[in-house]
Formats: structure tokens, C-alpha cells, sequence
């Protein structure tokens, strides 16, 4: 039996200490699971988000691709604003 694409994502982040969510149908978010974890997606933030624009799919497609380009585990700043937690000042 095939595994659903968002099988998929959820098996990557159990992998990552991530998460996977839904917000009301419109966009799907993947966040650590610790509130502590200072690594960052190689896109500077703490969150990948994808809109669903009615194509769950596609949605699903494109973070297993950015998911695989991993984490930018430095520490640094982040591009998550003025009061990211996480990263903070201290890098």
C-alpha cells in the first residue's frame, strides 16, 4: 500500500523533532516540537509554511522538497522578527 504524501511529510518530521499542522484548511505549517530548538530552516526561519490554494498536494510536494534541504544549524539570527525567542541575540 503507497503512503499519502502527507504520510510522508509526517514520517519526516517524526525523523526532524517536527510537526506538522493545518490551519483551517488554508496553508500547512512545520515547527519544531521544542520550544527550546534553536535550529533554523536553511530558509532563516523556525516555520516552513505552504498555502493549500486548493491543491493539497502540491502543498505536501513542495515541504518534503524544502524539508530536504535541511536545517542551518549554526544558531544564528533568524528571520523570524524582531521576537523570535529561539535565536535571540545570543549568536
Amino acid at each position: 500500500m503507497a503512503t499519502t504524501l502527507k504520510q510522508q511529510v509526517a514520517d519526516k518530521c517524526e525523523q526532524l523533532g517536527c510537526t506538522l499542522y493545518e490551519y483551517s484548511g488554508s496553508h500547512f505549517v512545520i515547527e519544531s516540537k521544542n520550544d527550546t530548538d534553536r535550529r533554523v530552516w536553511n530558509n532563516g526561519s523556525h516555520y516552513l509554511t505552504e498555502y493549500i490554494d486548493s491543491k493539497p498536494n502540491e502543498a505536501l510536494r513542495e515541504l518534503l522538497k524544502r524539508m530536504a534541504d535541511g536545517f542551518n544549524d549554526n544558531g544564528g539570527a533568524c528571520a523570524d522578527g524582531d521576537d523570535c525567542e529561539i535565536c535571540g541575540d545570543e549568536a
